[in-house]
């Protein structure tokens, strides 16, 4: 499994964003999408499978890609990129706002690690 970000941040602040939570270590920050690829939030996700691609020779399509977004744009964004979603209601927009939007799975916070897997799982079987 590969783990990186999607964000509309530049490449700098995002990996700055990540460092100071020791996040690092957990994604390779190479392969993410970022908002210096393309101002285009779904096109982020294309941006970040070319350079998996580029990097690992492998490619990704719409069964083997997970986004994992809190608001409705990433919702949309991970649609219209061709990636499945799992919503997460823990900013600003709630769990029903999220639902709404289509994605896969909605949780409403990530607190709880075990749901959290049992809800990747589930979406990556679909």
């Amino acid at each position: 499994m590969l783990q990186s970000v999607l964000t509309g941040n530049i490449v700098e602040n995002a990996r700055l964003k990540v460092t100071a939570y020791g996040l690092e270590k957990w994604l390779d920050l190479d392969i993410g999408g970022y908002g210096t690829d393309d101002i285009v939030r779904s096109r982020l996700v294309d941006a970040a499978r070319q350079k998996v691609v580029a990097k690992f020779g492998r490619a990704f399509d719409r069964e083997s890609t997970i986004l994992i977004g809190d608001t409705p744009l990433d919702v949309q964004a991970a649609h219209d990129g061709g990636a499945k979603v799992i919503a997460v209601a823990s900013g600003v927009h709630g769990v029903d706002e999220l639902a709404a939007c289509g994605p896969e799975a909605t949780l409403p916070d990530l607190v709880d690690t075990q749901a959290f897997l049992a809800t990747l799982a589930a979406v990556r079987m679909r």
